[in-house]
């Protein structure tokens, strides 16, 4: 009777024990769906993060652009506010003064008749500089007029377009050198990764096929703690093989697209990079056919481990029936233990990225302000601009007034002086444009004028030794750029011959397993 009852009381603690484990099941299942629900909501969060670090970096550089642009409206401002107060004291001067006597009418004549002397010398030295230019480099000019106005826009924009194909050629030869390096260092990890495991596959094997043969007789407990501990490693093993090449086929992904972006902005060399990447793909299906031999391999050989021990737990459940299951509720607790820091952990990533996505909104709200910005003084320039050209025709109209009064005294001097005046205000018209289209670049561009006073003659003969130097630049870069790639080309070319070879002895090692 008492060996009765303690059987009862030891199926009933044994019930007990079966419920908590039943329950600790039922929370690590739990769990489980919360990771799993956490989990997808972290990649999409890291998804749109992906997405939006471009678009930030785009920001950065167009925030940068925007603040150039928006001191150069600002001084543009500043620039029309000046010459319409200017305007506005010439009008104000034209409509109060009294009109001049013929004497002051003829000095007036000598002294337009001087002005524009000295403008027509300043505007033929102008035409002539352009003209040298255009004979030394007709090639600059194909399709131009002859007029020097026109000429003078074409010389700038080609200093504009120079600059800015500079700053291309040297962002580019940046980014492919880094492109390069990063996919060089890539490509030497994997075949150090590559290498290693070739060094320490095949002892690791021999050990595994020697542990794995178990004796038939007189199976202990230690012999299936065994086996449990060898099914762990290959396992973690195979994970490790299923992460290994799922990494591997990651980066020859991107080292694939890499090239193929590299090949559409070089279409020199676009035969030879086909090749090398049809040559990573051949690669790339081969080592993933080598890793899936290698995962089949491990499978085949976990199952078989687990039949076997599920034969030696069969064979040795008589003998252990009083075993008690406390190692399964340790177990247990620490599976929740674990899944509960993988919780915890992943939801700081997951308010991480969140604040993330806020700061990027934030950058949308800042950049929407300052286009709003960029559009307020765009409209303040039209405006200024609007009524700088109405003030200077009502000045125009004014001096047309004055003259005319002037001419009503004297008409054989007034014509002189209208046509005098006219001519004046043309060649100041021509020569001030002239003067405001070098001036724009300067603000435009005032890293090509260091150092260059504020005369427009010097500055013009800046502007066109500038063209010259600007075209040595870019054969430079070019040559430089074509150099280097050739450079990383053959460093590619050396690391994938490298990596052919370390193939070849991979195959000969399965040959020999």
């Amino acid at each position: 009777q008492q060996e009765s009852a303690e059987l009862k009381q030891s199926l009933i603690s044994q019930q007990d024990v079966d419920e908590d484990n039943q329950s600790l099941k039922e929370i690590i299942k739990q769990q489980s769906e919360e990771l799993k629900d956490l989990n997808e909501k972290y990649f999409n969060l890291s998804s749109q993060f992906d997405s939006n670090i471009n678009l930030q970096l785009e920001f950065h550089k167009e925030k940068k652009e925007m603040e150039e642009r928006i001191i150069n409206y600002e001084n543009q401002i500043q620039n029309l506010i000046h010459e319409r107060t200017n305007l506005l004291e010439e009008i104000k001067k034209i409509t109060s003064s009294p009109v001049p006597t013929i004497d002051n009418e003829k000095q007036t004549t000598d002294k337009l008749l001087k002005i524009n002397n000295k403008l027509k010398r300043i505007l033929q030295i102008f035409k002539d500089k352009i003209h040298r230019l255009v004979t030394e480099k007709p090639d600059l000019f194909i399709n131009i007029g002859e007029e020097t106005s026109e000429r003078l826009d074409h010389l700038i924009a080609t200093v504009e377009y120079q600059a800015t194909q500079i700053d291309l050629l040297q962002t580019e030869r940046d980014q492919s050198e880094k492109q390069l390096q990063n996919q060089i260092q890539e490509l030497q990890n994997s075949l150090d990764a590559c290498r290693y495991q070739i060094e320490n596959e095949r002892p690791i094997k021999t050990e595994q096929l020697v542990n794995a043969t178990p004796p038939s007789d007189d199976i202990s407990r230690a012999t299936i703690e065994n086996y449990e501990k060898q099914i762990h490693q290959l396992q973690q093993k195979l994970s490790q093989n299923d992460d290994e090449r799922t990494l591997l086929r990651e980066r020859l992904n991107e080292v694939e697209l890499e090239f193929r972006k590299t090949l559409d902005d070089r279409l020199s060399t676009t035969n030879m990079y086909e090749e090398q990447l049809q040559s990573l793909v051949q690669e790339r299906d081969a080592l993933v056919q080598q890793q899936v031999l290698q995962t089949t391999e491990n499978q085949y050989e976990i199952e078989k481990l687990q039949e076997e021990l599920a034969q030696l737990k069969q064979s040795s459940i008589t003998s252990h029936v009083d075993i008690p299951s406390n190692e399964d509720t340790k177990s247990l607790q620490k599976i929740i233990e674990q899944q509960s820091e993988e919780l915890k952990d992943l939801s700081e990533k997951y308010l991480v990225l969140s604040s993330q996505v806020e700061l990027q909104n934030e950058i949308n709200r800042q950049k929407n302000e300052t286009e709003e910005q960029l559009k307020i003084y765009e409209d303040q320039i039209q405006h200024l601009i609007h009524e700088h050209e109405n003030l200077v025709e009502e000045l125009q109209k004014k001096t047309l007034s004055t003259i005319v009064t002037v001419n009503n005294e004297c008409q054989t001097d007034d014509q002189q002086h209208d046509k005098l005046t006219q001519i004046n205000m043309k060649l100041k018209r021509i020569l001030q444009t002239f003067k405001d289209k070098i001036h724009r670049i300067v603000i435009e561009k005032p890293e090509l004028f260091i150092n260059i006073s504020e005369d427009t003659s010097e500055r013009l003969d800046h502007l066109i030794s500038t063209i010259g130097h600007q075209a040595t630049q870019i054969n430079l870069l070019q040559t430089d750029h074509a150099s280097t790639l050739a450079m990383y080309e053959e460093q590619l070319q050396a690391l994938i011959q490298e990596r052919n070879a370390l193939v070849d002895q991979q195959v000969l090692q399965s040959v020999d397993k």
